[in-house]
């Protein structure tokens, strides 16, 4: 869909959240909005498997990100224009807030 808005979501375990957004996302409308990318805490947990299921793009939040570096660069990646946190039980950095404020 052109000019939609695009939404990252970042999770952190079985992505029942995440299915409700994909439930009403994307399905046939005029929403404008769509599910760009999931990024997970860690391998394995089910929002990264149900995203897979929609061709949803998806990404794992490595270990090491304590400034959280890797995520901001993910998350510009992607285009988004919206981060949602749906479940998600990482720290996020301070220059990761600035960077997607508002």
């Amino acid at each position: 869909m052109s000019g939609s808005l695009g939404i990252s979501v970042l999770a952190s375990g079985s992505g029942t959240n995440l299915q409700a957004m994909i439930d009403q996302l994307h399905l046939p409308s005029e929403v404008g909005v769509r599910v760009a990318t999931v990024i997970g805490s860690r391998p394995g947990i089910g929002a990264l498997e149900r995203a897979s299921r929609y061709d949803i793009p998806t990404h794992v939040h490595p270990p090491d990100d304590d400034g959280g570096q890797w995520l901001r660069q993910t998350l510009e990646a992607s285009g988004a224009g919206l981060v949602v946190l749906a479940g998600w039980l990482k720290l996020i950095s301070a220059d990761v807030v600035r960077a997607f404020r508002g």
